[in-house]
């Protein structure tokens, strides 16, 4: 039962940028904070339909919980609003790979910081040498997208929503760069 689960949540993952694509309008100037209200308001109403069946219900330790992990959903709220405003300026074949792959870039900065403070030893505890291989490919695989679309900005300079070229592509990088911060600080 849980495979189907997974699929069901693989699949919504998946299909949720384009719906937001599709929300995106390029004459309405505020159409992403409008999709990030609506995201939040949904995400709000489950988290507190779903908060009387939580382990700690509401006690004074998880409301204490919860101002300590407002930075790091300020984080996540600050990457999804950063990323609906640059669904108007790229296709979603471009910016959901970009944007998701955060996660592998958390992966980076840990085993960086392991490195950083000498325990190197560490690595092999928390990744297996497939997670560090996937992770590069991830990684090699943003770096080849940023080059192909900067090679493709000259080729796209007809249509309004590609003016801003590779310049546009700073939006998925910081929706991952910050979702990646809002990950480690998880």
């Amino acid at each position: 039962m849980w495979f189907i689960y997974a699929l069901i949540a693989t699949l919504s993952w998946g299909c949720a940028d384009l719906f937001y694509k599709k929300g995106t309008d390029e004459n309405d100037r505020y159409s992403y904070l409008k999709i990030a209200v609506w995201v939040g308001l949904v995400m709000g109403v489950c988290a507190f339909a779903l908060l009387p069946l939580a382990e700690s219900g509401t006690s004074v330790l998880n409301l204490i919980n919860l101002v300590n992990y407002a930075p790091v959903s300020l984080a996540y709220i600050l990457s999804m609003v950063i990323g609906y405003a640059g669904m108007r300026y790229l296709e979603v074949s471009i910016i959901s790979p970009v944007q998701n792959a955060s996660g592998a870039f958390s992966s980076l900065v840990m085993i960086l910081y392991f490195v950083a403070v000498g325990r190197i030893g560490a690595i092999a505890d928390e990744f297996t040498v497939l997670d560090l291989v996937g992770t590069s490919v991830i990684a090699v695989g943003i770096i080849l997208l940023a080059i192909v679309e900067k090679r493709k900005k000259i080729i796209l300079t007809d249509e309004k929503k590609y003016h801003l070229g590779a310049l546009a592509l700073i939006f998925p990088l910081l929706y991952c760069l910050i979702d990646t911060i809002g990950t480690a600080a998880d």
